[in-house]
């Protein structure tokens, strides 16, 4: 088992960690006789027979780099397998004082079918992306919201869902969506309205005076802002509101109110 500031590692920086392993992959290869001279000998056989009994035993090398490959790549996700798994669970103990009482209630929660059947959706959605602080922080909420409630199988098909919705949207989208309360006024002078809704894209203008609130000027981190922001409208979790003639302010819908409530607010 790795250590605590191990796992972390690989949470923190995962490219640093997979360029380490490069170099156990790497000596690893290096046993394999995988010359020039090696993969092409089998051609200079003149009869069946002999080049039958070439191309088994170079097959047989082949295999070999095929399942070094594989059992590298195993322990590599089965270490950031690990690292994601131990970082969600320490996050949503920091989240309770009680340390005695968040190991009950987290015990009680995977002994229940319903419960136990949400905490593997949660760890589903953890597996399917990249090592990511801030997935972390918001899945360890949505646990800590989900176990904090209680009658697992009574809200199942709420809880459900609403990890279905957290499961459509990047960890980035996620972040941008927590932090709503400082989404800023932004001006808009074209707009197309349906009652004071506005209708047309917006994610643009919001994201630059959204970044320059929060002192943010280099353009890719502005654009990927962007992108969350039209991510987020696109799932029907924001909407645009006129609030005057040339301002407008973008706000939560009913989708995005039942999902905020997973999230770690910022």
């Amino acid at each position: 088992m790795k250590k605590p500031h191990e796992l972390k590692s690989i949470i923190d920086e995962p490219k640093y960690y997979l360029d380490y392993k490069q170099k156990e992959l790497e000596r690893r290869l290096s046993e394999f006789d995988l010359s020039e001279e090696a993969t092409t000998e089998i051609k200079r056989d003149h009869t069946k027979e002999m080049a039958k009994s070439k191309a088994l035993a170079l097959m047989g090398t082949f295999g070999e780099v095929i399942t070094t490959f594989l059992d590298w790549n195993e322990g590599v996700n089965k270490d950031i397998t690990d690292a994601k798994k131990s970082m969600l669970l320490a996050h949503y103990m920091d989240k309770v004082d009680d340390q005695q009482s968040s190991i009950d209630k987290l015990k009680n929660f995977l002994l229940e079918p319903c419960g136990n059947t949400l905490f593997n959706k949660i760890l589903r959605i953890l597996d399917d992306s990249p090592p990511d602080g801030d997935l972390i922080e918001h899945l360890s909420s949505a646990l800590d919201f989900i176990i904090e409630n209680g009658n697992f199988e009574s809200l199942f098909d709420i809880h459900k869902f609403s990890l279905s919705q957290i499961e459509r949207l990047s960890p980035q989208a996620l972040s941008v969506l927590s932090d709503y309360k400082n989404w800023p006024i932004f001006n808009l002078v074209e707009t197309v309205r349906q009652g004071g809704m506005v209708k047309v894209d917006y994610h643009v203008e919001l994201a630059e005076v959204y970044c320059r609130d929060k002192k943010i000027i280099e353009e890719p981190i502005i654009q990927k802002v962007a992108y969350s922001i039209f991510e987020l409208k696109r799932a029907g979790f924001i909407e645009g509101i006129r609030v005057n003639l040339d301002m407008v302010k973008a706000t939560l819908t009913d989708s995005g109110e039942d999902i905020i409530r997973y999230l770690s607010i910022k």
